[in-house]
């Protein structure tokens, strides 16, 4: 696994990020799902690098990779309590960034969603606090938490959602 991994995840994520080509996308989430089943706990470097590609896949339009992506992860949930956030793989650390995922967003996937660590408090930008509060907005906690929450699920290329009882300032929180 140690000498393996390294060399074949980066050729995995190459090839779920190929969007025009269905079946080496598809070949590739196969191949993630297996390796994911396989090796179980003996996947824990890989599993805070892994989950976050994971999660952008379960949109993928073709529904099998989908569907497979979700399978990983529902596999990748169950080894994640047992990642240590703080370490570092030096080794397979490269490597797996040059796929455009950082570790920062790696981590807060862990932190949050995992751990149930809070997001990261939000500092609205000085230049649209400016403007709201020039127009008599005043963003109450909850609704800045809402902020945050979609601008961590943006930050993993995810979609998402504000859902609470009607008139609590979704809309705003959107804008």
């Amino acid at each position: 696994t140690r000498n393996t991994m390294p060399i074949i995840l980066p050729l995995i994520l190459k090839y779920l990020r190929s969007s025009g080509d269905d079946p080496s996308r598809l070949g590739a989430c196969r191949l993630l799902n297996t390796i994911v089943r396989s090796l179980d706990t003996a996947l824990c470097q890989y599993v805070r690098y892994l989950i976050p590609v994971v999660m952008s896949m379960m949109i993928d339009p073709l529904k099998q990779c989908a569907d497979l992506s979700a399978s990983t992860f529902s596999r990748l949930v169950r080894v994640a309590p047992l990642v240590q956030t703080e370490s570092k793989s030096t080794e397979t650390l490269p490597a797996l960034l040059s796929d455009g995922w950082n570790e920062s967003c790696s981590v807060k996937v862990i932190d949050h969603l995992i751990l149930g660590k809070p997001l990261p408090q939000y500092k609205m930008p000085k230049e649209i606090d400016d403007v709201i509060r020039g127009k008599g907005v005043i963003l109450r906690q909850y609704q800045i938490d809402g902020i945050a929450w979609l601008l961590f699920l943006k930050s993993l290329k995810l979609n998402g959602c504000l859902c609470d009882e009607m008139g609590l300032g979704k809309t705003i929180q959107a804008l």
